[in-house]
């Protein structure tokens, strides 16, 4: 997580905030919510109360639904908190003044304590560090406290105790700028951490934090009910351990694997309407315009793997024929073995063809993956448009053609296939694929087909592999024997 460290004043006049450098006015005069994104598909929320707890929501987004605090979404110098809630809790005296605050999500807590000099306004408050799944850094944040159970550095579950709530601000457990006990509840997308006195998030973007507990279009006004059971909750998952399991795509250790940008276990951020349908390999892509500077990024693709054996792969992208103005900066964002790597490649230099993303190192199991946004670097990549197509992986050293002289050996032996009057060297639809001819592949236990409910929930995870004759039948083996529920 970036950590810049301008310095930041908090401004309070008539009840409304507003986070400023101390030199020079935020980026943005008006309280806009352009830019805000949406919550990623490997970060489930709950409602940071009990289990069962009925939910006020006082406060909604933006400043006409409750609260002028709740202002802009991509200002680089202020703290982008359009898409807050102020939550408090219906049924308990007080609106639950002292009644405990939890963790949203798992995570790590990056400050704890009391906020001071331009963040004084959110009295008490804790951030909570977050992985989304998809290359970014996502920030929840506990403001107005009236007492803390947690510190910097330590790790906690979702449903753990963080504090309780309350109604603090400017170093007093009592703020004089509200009347109702409450907590101030925002997301952040890879914001910055720092500024004045006790510092505080501020820049990155604004994320819409829905689902939240389950609930879509929150609004004020509503009550909810929180379903927030913490590490205990097995309702989703059928084991303790998918829940830190991320959804990925099984690559193949012994030959290519291409993984669709449609696949169940590819993650798309950003607005839908932003994207717009392609013809691509394996009949479909995406291509959305590229108009944000690096790093920030509104729409995006994630590609998340799960590789079946540790080794070197090749990576290749298939950009689609007949697309103009594609972009000279795309942003390939690689996780590896030994962490990540930007690369920079010309889309428009391989159309029709697979583009070449260099050679790495993964480790077996998932947590490793692609990202590809709407972001720039090069300032002649503003305004053309970025392509979301396959992805191909392919093991060091695999030579097409070595897996098809297996299944002609195979074939040779295999009295039902020398039988077929029309087989021309692959097995008939109707054919059963003999258990031994599996034509170079290993494929993965039963145990690890059967996975479910990792980090991104019931996944619907396919690939394929390509080469050899015998991969018609193999890839309906793998779709049947690798699925996950999405």
């Amino acid at each position: 997580m970036p950590r810049r460290s301008p310095p930041l004043l908090l401004c309070v006049a008539l009840g409304v905030v507003a986070f400023v450098p101390a030199s020079v006015a935020c980026e943005f005069d008006e309280c806009h919510n352009t830019g805000a994104v949406s919550l990623p598909g490997g970060l489930t929320l709950s409602l940071p109360f009990a289990a069962g707890e009925a939910v006020d929501i006082i406060a909604g987004y933006g400043p006409s639904a409750g609260s002028s605090l709740h202002c802009r979404a991509q200002d680089s110098s202020c703290a982008n908190d359009y898409y807050a809630l102020d939550l408090c809790l219906a049924g308990h005296t007080d609106c639950g003044y002292g009644e405990p605050v939890l963790a949203a999500a798992a995570g790590t807590v990056i400050a704890a304590g009391w906020g001071s000099s331009g963040w004084a306004a959110y009295g008490q408050r804790v951030y909570v560090e977050h992985s989304g799944g998809d290359g970014n850094t996502y920030v929840t944040m506990y403001a107005h406290l009236s007492s803390i159970s947690v510190s910097a550095g330590e790790a906690v579950s979702a449903g753990a105790q963080l504090g309780e709530l309350g109604s603090s601000c400017n170093g007093s457990l009592s703020c004089g700028n509200f009347s109702t006990p409450h907590v101030h509840f925002a997301v952040h997308r890879n914001p910055g951490f720092g500024g004045s006195g006790s510092g505080g998030s501020y820049g990155g973007r604004a994320v819409i934090p829905e689902p939240l507990g389950g609930y879509t279009g929150i609004l004020a006004g509503q009550t909810l009910t929180s379903g927030n059971a913490g590490g205990d909750d097995d309702d989703d998952a059928g084991d303790d351990d998918d829940d830190d399991e991320a959804c990925g795509a099984p690559v193949a250790a012994d030959a290519p694997t291409v993984v669709q940008e449609d696949d169940g276990c590819v993650v798309r951020t950003g607005n839908p309407a932003a994207f717009t349908d392609e013809a691509g390999d394996g009949g479909h892509a995406w291509s959305t315009q590229v108009d944000e500077p690096a790093p920030d990024y509104a729409e995006g693709v994630v590609w998340i793997f799960d590789f079946e054996q540790a080794g070197d792969y090749d990576l290749e992208a298939w950009v689609p024929a007949g697309l103009s103005g594609l972009s000279p900066d795309a942003m390939y964002k690689v996780q590896h073995a030994s962490g990540t790597q930007m690369n920079h490649r010309d889309q428009g230099a391989a159309p029709g063809g697979w583009l070449s993303l260099g050679s790495y190192t993964f480790a077996a199991g998932a947590d490793q993956w692609v990202r590809l946004g709407d972001n720039f670097e090069d300032g002649a990549a503003d305004g053309s448009r970025v392509v979301f197509d396959a992805l191909r992986l392919t093991p060091d050293g695999w030579v097409e053609g070595d897996d098809d002289d297996a299944a002609d050996d195979d074939d040779a032996a295999d009295d039902d296939d020398a039988a077929d009057d029309d087989d021309s060297g692959a097995p008939d639809d109707d054919d059963d694929v003999d258990d031994d001819d599996t034509s170079g592949f290993d494929l993965p236990d039963d145990d690890d087909a059967s996975d479910e409910d990792g980090l991104f929930g019931a996944c619907g995870c396919s690939s394929s592999l390509v080469g050899g004759a015998a991969a018609g039948p193999l890839l309906v083996l793998l779709l049947v024997g690798l699925s996950r529920r999405w």
